[in-house]
């Protein structure tokens, strides 16, 4: 499996993946606009997930999601 564009040994499915990125697209269809606002309704162990995904990268996550590492820091109280 390929994740962050990395490969890992890992299977999808032993992967615990953060609620926050299960949310429903608006009418506008604004994918990044979407997952920032269910980000932002998430729980700080939620995001915690997020950090311990395979390969996690803030680059790469930010370019997917317009999520920076400032707004994961933020969210985890970390200044």
């Amino acid at each position: 499996m390929r994740i962050f564009n990395k490969e890992t040994s890992i299977k999808a499915d032993e992967i615990v993946f953060p609620v926050f990125f299960y949310f429903e697209l608006s009418s506008k269809n604004n994918y990044k606009q979407d997952f920032k606002k269910s980000f932002l309704e998430t729980t700080k162990e939620d995001v915690e997930k997020l950090l311990k995904l395979p390969n996690f990268d803030y680059a790469i996550f930010e370019q997917i999601s317009s999520i920076s590492k400032k707004d994961i820091m933020k969210k985890l109280g970390v200044k």
